[in-house]
């Protein structure tokens, strides 16, 4: 015989119900929303990734760009934000940004040049390496290649407790010190989930005004004729084996044109290309690409200005280095050739030739130039950096 259930129990059913529908609906909506921001914003969280292209046009499409940007920092599992008592909410109106640095040129740089960008949002920052304004300042800006952990931690002791310490690092972690988490707010670097990372090595914007394509058209056919169908790469590197093999293997299907002390094909030492040298400008002006190869695949988000050279110089860049996804966040659409996206070295030397030989399918990877353009230079990024700098000081609302 089946056991009754007691009748307490059956009377309880319909608040079982309605908590089972109440929590579903509440989860569903949950659902729907996350997916939402996860096509709105890329992040590790999300497995659709938007594309960051900024617009320099005006104050407001810029705090627009921060603030997609923001909704992807409070996503970052690496975040913890403190609890309200302990947040500080500003009403300055002038904010004091000390450089902790042994380097006193960055001092005279930065307060020149850095907060010139005449669309930011906030340009009420100012820089100062002014040791009796430390207490002062608002927020404070250190070096990583230039701490001393026992010096730091007798600058802890005397700690404003209304600063914000900002660590600065634009090279992958693993090269860096061991700090204690607990005493920097924000960092500055190339990581998109930091406070600061927009433009560390280069940035997309949009143009003021899409070329006219007439102009485009003769862009196009000087450079598919006069380039070589050829690629050219620089190292200096030498501790990065995957790369080296990448392009070994690489350059027995496909022309490359390598340069730099791990590679033996200079026979004059005053004839070697380097980096920001004449030769090396002239090598990514007149090849139609670059392998533009990071020393690491395992940072994400890393994309140094090799990357952003090559497409400032006309050079289609090969990339080698972190997912997809990071490049496709903040280069300009249809850019690059994911060197990883082919299943062998013959299929992707075939590509590159397809697209060298055929004037269409090379138009294809430079129809971006029409309506963006990129930066790399320092004197051309810097302000960017630091307006977002600024505007996170005046905008901050959340204790990191």
């Amino acid at each position: 015989m089946a056991r009754l259930l007691p009748v307490k129990y059956i009377l309880r059913q319909p608040c079982y119900i309605y908590i089972f529908l109440t929590t579903s609906s509440v989860l569903f909506v949950m659902h729907l929303k996350y997916q939402q921001i996860s096509k709105e914003m890329p992040g590790k969280l999300g497995v659709s990734y938007a594309s960051f292209q900024l617009d320099l046009g005006t104050g407001q499409s810029i705090a627009n760009y921060f603030e997609r940007k923001s909704q992807l920092m409070k996503r970052s599992p690496f975040k913890t934000v403190l609890p309200r008592e302990f947040q500080r909410a500003s009403n300055k109106t002038l904010f004091l940004i000390y450089a902790y640095t042994k380097h006193r040129q960055f001092c005279r740089k930065y307060n020149s040049e850095s907060f010139c960008l005449s669309t930011c949002p906030f340009r009420n920052c100012q820089f100062t390496c002014d040791t009796s304004l430390i207490r002062r300042a608002d927020a404070i800006i250190m070096f990583y290649s230039h701490l001393n952990y026992d010096k730091l931690f007798d600058l802890a002791v005397y700690r404003n407790p209304n600063q914000l310490w900002l660590l600065w690092h634009d090279e992958p972690y693993a090269t860096a010190p061991v700090y204690n988490k607990f005493l920097f707010n924000w960092t500055m670097s190339y990581r998109l989930d930091s406070e600061v990372s927009v433009a560390t090595y280069g940035v997309t914007h949009v143009r003021n005004e899409s070329i006219n394509q007439i102009v485009f058209a003769k862009w196009i056919d000087e450079n598919y004729k006069n380039r070589h169908n050829e690629a050219v790469w620089f190292v200096s590197n030498c501790n990065s084996q995957k790369r080296l093999h990448f392009y070994g293997q690489l350059k027995q299907h496909f022309p490359i044109s390598a340069f730099g002390k791990c590679i033996n094909n200079q026979t004059n030492d005053s004839h070697k290309c380097v980096r920001g040298s004449q030769c090396e400008l002239e090598k990514l002006s007149t090849s139609k690409f670059y392998l533009a190869f990071e020393s690491t695949t395992l940072r994400r988000d890393y994309i140094t200005e090799k990357f952003w050279r090559s497409l400032s110089l006309g050079a289609i860049p090969i990339v080698l280095g972190p997912k997809r996804q990071s490049y496709e966040r903040i280069a300009p659409p249809n850019s690059f050739i994911y060197a990883q996206d082919y299943s062998d070295f013959i299929t992707l030397a075939k590509h590159l030739n397809d697209v060298a030989t055929n004037r269409q399918k090379y138009e294809k990877y430079h129809a971006w130039k029409i309506n963006y353009e990129t930066r790399y230079l320092s004197r051309d990024v810097e302000p960017i950096r630091f307006c977002e700098l600024c505007y996170r000081l005046n905008k901050n609302k959340d204790r990191i």
